[in-house]
């Protein structure tokens, strides 16, 4: 199971707050053993730390399964998504699909390529005996996303409040 990222500033002027405390710590609230909805609704869950994990753990029964972080797992999550979808259970991937550069981020274009591959194939007049190995763009965005800069902790982190006075003040 990977954490939950949360920049220490941002809970050092929460937790300060009464009133916020008590609404991030809900929203932080984790568990292993289900997943629970900002609204409180909770179904039973399994954690798992990789792809062939994922395979053993598979309750036969089970109809949904939904994976979370999957761009920290390792590329087999990719024929493992596959070979539980051609069970006919439905299989719900959540990911980042870019890092913080922007560049592809773990084996998430890889199972975007897979889930997708009828519609490509059709688009792109690909018969139905070939199967597709992997889809590279040729050419660059029409709009180049910037790159994310650095700065100092002094001139982000405030006091009590978000719009509260300089932290280095």
């Amino acid at each position: 199971m990977h954490p939950l990222a949360i920049p220490a500033g941002v809970l050092g002027q929460v937790w300060r707050d009464g009133r916020k405390q008590a609404r991030l710590a809900k929203f932080l609230t984790r568990s292993d053993a289900e997943i629970v909805s900002h609204s409180e609704m909770r179904l039973p869950s399994i954690s798992v730390a990789s792809s062939a994990e994922l395979m053993t753990q598979l309750d036969p029964r089970t109809e949904v399964i939904g994976v979370d972080e999957a761009q920290f797992f390792d590329p087999g999550i990719v024929e493992v998504c596959q070979r539980i979808a051609d069970q006919g259970k439905r299989v719900i991937v959540a990911g980042l699909d870019k890092d913080f550069r922007g560049a592809p981020f773990g084996p998430i274009p890889t199972l975007m390529a897979v889930a997708e591959e009828p519609r490509v194939k059709e688009l792109l007049g690909i018969p139905d005996n070939y199967a597709i190995a992997a889809v590279v763009p040729i050419g660059k965005p029409a709009k180049q996303v910037s790159k994310l800069t650095r700065r100092p902790v002094a001139e982000l982190a405030t006091r009590e409040r978000f719009d509260g006075e300089p932290f280095g003040a």
